[in-house]
């Protein structure tokens, strides 16, 4: 079956409204009495059997300004037929569908009755909305496609997120074929790269600066000195102060040091690294946020442990291990002495051992350490330090392990993976480590150089590749994940203005491109869904071109309310149009189709040729502006008047005209 209409009596922002969406038949409402209403109908002279093909029933299209409530109408429609949408609010509506099989009609509504027509249950038919658009105000329209349901706290999650549904998408060798088949313009991409993020130091050396680690440090030793000249604090006395900061390196300092380490063979440089050794620019990515995060509370029981063991280690795994050894004595020697258990130092690789301890551990539970500090903080603190080591470690040797799989090749600065020979669930591993592990590490410095990786395609797709990508990957993967959800046979995509973003050319392929592969998607996936169905929202006369007027619903904004424009109130022409017509009628641009700066440039010409106030003062400005016209008619007028007004300049265009011409016939010039 499929939604051909929409009756709603009372909404927000829509009065009583009826729309039709260009069914074998068009339908009206008429309320009876009460509760009890009467649908009458009549055929749609326009209407074409089999018209979209392969499965798909219908297509429609809502137009209307910004704000008439195009995105409102889909939340009502997806609210009443989406499994995902737990919403207890009714809208006073009737949905009219159209069975398949046969010439019969039936409706579905929770307030209304229709007397001698079939009711059926919300769950004969199925929703799914789509937006492109990250916006708050799309939360409560629960979809499990839309990109709002994707998107996480982080954008640099959301695209990591993107990508991974993207590869578990194009990995499908067999569905992109039939897709490319079906549409040869089809977008994908075959590999990724893998670099370090090259970040910048004044982006951590300002986090130093900004901080009370950089500003306040000296003042901080002070006050601690002066009291512990009074009482006994976190330290003895003053002495004792002036050791525990005399043994610790300020950070820029040790920034400097762990940069020295891995001195940029180009010299000078304002990034940590010159971006072609791909695992020592990732080692000193990683280091680089381990000093800036080599923060703790000064306790009176902090230990200390030589910043030089790090920098004289040759290989990263034993400068992680003296860092883990340093992060976990700084926050508690005697947590550090326990741990140890009898042994030299720590060991990144026993992290069970470590965690078990903690858990069962006498004296690392409960109570106070002098000062009033809490033992179970403390012992929260370590666990953390313990997991974020082992996330470090762990994400070092996926990468060197990724080096050496079949699907990757190195290159300068990094690798290239190959997306059909990729594992995706080492991949998938991979990114859950690299998420918890900027999750911890990264929070300090701004938004770009958060990321220790940069991950991305190696083949640039437009802003309209992409989001058809997005759309489809995000369909295949809530069709794959959500392999036990009951599909039903009739699935309605709402997809609110999914061609934002596209150039004009890609515009022109949206419907096309929907038509032709999204049938193929769903088929190979779930044979289940027999029936497709399609309404989009738009703003383009170019989209809105492949589509017959009669499955156009048009809505006019007036004021705080929307009209739906009825049959007879409707543009006349759609599709197959003229775009010039499309914009003038059915897009509602008022005042002409000249944009407003322009218009206001020709006004204040024309006000300065009929002698009128204008901001226009000189004569050239004036001919300079026509002479930009591109509009001939208008041109043409402006430069009738023009030269009314000045005739000496119309001798000297024409003895202009008469020297090019000339000059042209000589060869001078070309034309």
């Amino acid at each position: 079956m499929r939604l051909v209409a929409i009756y709603t009596k009372e909404h927000f922002q829509f009065p009583e409204s009826l729309l039709n969406l260009g069914g074998k038949y068009i339908y009206d409402v008429k309320h009876k009495e009460d509760n009890k209403y009467e649908i009458t109908r009549l055929p749609n002279i326009n209407y074409i059997e089999n018209f979209w093909g392969n499965n798909i029933s219908l297509v429609s299209a809502i137009v209307g300004e910004n704000g008439a409530g195009k995105t409102s109408l889909f939340r009502n429609i997806n609210r009443r037929f989406s499994p995902y949408d737990r919403q207890e609010k009714i809208f006073d509506s009737i949905f009219i569908f159209e069975n398949l099989l046969d010439d019969s009609y039936c409706y579905f509504s929770e307030k209304f009755e229709v007397e001698n027509i079939s009711k059926i249950e919300k769950n004969e038919v199925e929703t799914l909305y789509y937006s492109p658009v990250i916006d708050y105000d799309l939360i409560d329209i629960n979809s499990p496609i839309s990109m709002i349901y994707h998107h996480s706290e982080s954008i640099s999650t959301y695209y990591l997120q993107n990508i991974q549904r993207h590869l578990f998408f194009l990995k499908n060798t067999d569905l992109l074929e039939s897709l490319k088949k079906s549409y040869e313009h089809f977008p994908f991409y075959e590999k990724l790269t893998i670099k370090a993020n090259n970040l910048y130091k004044d982006d951590f050396e300002r986090v130093y600066i900004q901080t009370t680690i950089g500003n306040n440090f000296y003042r901080v030793r002070n006050d601690l000195m002066e009291k512990a000249s009074r009482q006994s604090f976190c330290f003895e006395n003053e002495k004792a102060v002036e050791d525990f900061f005399n043994k610790h390196k300020g950070v820029q300092e040790e920034l400097k040091e762990i940069w020295e380490t891995y001195k940029n063979p180009d010299g000078f440089s304002t990034t940590l690294h010159n971006g072609k050794d791909f695992v020592k620019n990732l080692e000193v990515n990683i280091l680089s946020f381990l000093v800036i995060n080599d923060t703790f509370a000064i306790t009176g029981n902090n230990g200390n442990y030589d910043f030089n063991k790090i920098l004289e280690a040759e290989k990263f795994a034993d400068k992680l291990h003296h860092f883990f050894n340093k992060y976990i004595i700084q926050t508690s020697n005697f947590f550090y002495d326990v741990l140890k258990n009898g042994q030299d130092d720590l060991k990144i690789e026993e992290s069970e051992i470590l965690l078990k301890q903690l858990r069962e551990q006498d004296g690392l539970q409960g109570g106070t350490f002098g000062g009033g500090f809490k033992i179970e903080d403390i012992n929260r603190t370590v666990k953390n330090h313990i997991l974020i080591f082992r996330s470090i470690l762990d994400f070092y040797n996926q990468i060197n392990r990724f080096i050496d799989e079949e699907s990757t090749t190195e290159i300068e600065g990094g690798i290239e993976i190959d997306i059909q020979k990729l594992d995706l669930e080492v991949f998938n591993k991979f990114i859950e480590t690299y998420e918890f592990l900027k999750d911890k590490l990264t929070d300090s410095l701004p938004n770009k150089s958060k990321d220790i990786l940069e991950i991305k395609s190696t083949k640039k797709l437009s802003t309209g590749e992409k989001a058809l990508i997005d759309l489809y990957s995000s369909v295949y993967d809530y069709l794959k994940r959500f392999g036990d959800h009951q599909y039903n046979e009739n699935c309605i995509f709402l997809l609110d203005e999914a061609d934002l973003g596209f150039h004009p050319d890609w515009k022109k392929k949206y419907v096309n491109a929907l038509t032709t592969t999204l049938p193929i998607l769903l088929n190979s996936v779930k044979d289940k869904i027999k029936n497709i169905q399609i309404i989009f929202a738009t703003h383009d006369p170019l989209t809105l071109s492949d589509i017959p007027n009669k499955n156009v619903v048009y809505l006019k904004r007036d004021g705080f309310t929307t009209e739906i424009l009825s049959e007879n109130q409707k543009p006349k022409k759609s599709f197959g149009a003229n775009i010039t017509d499309l914009l003038a009628d059915s897009f509602f641009v008022k005042d002409g189709l000249i944009g407003d700066f322009a218009k206001d440039k020709i006004e204040e010409v024309i006000k300065y040729l009929n002698d009128n106030e204008s901001l226009i003062t000189e004569t050239a400005e004036a001919k300079q502006i026509i002479d930009i016209i591109d509009e001939p008619i208008l041109k043409y007028k402006l430069e009738d008047m023009y030269f009314e007004k000045f005739p000496e300049e119309y001798d000297l265009e024409k003895e202009k005209e008469e020297i090019r011409k000339r000059a042209i016939e000589l060869g001078i010039i070309t034309e």
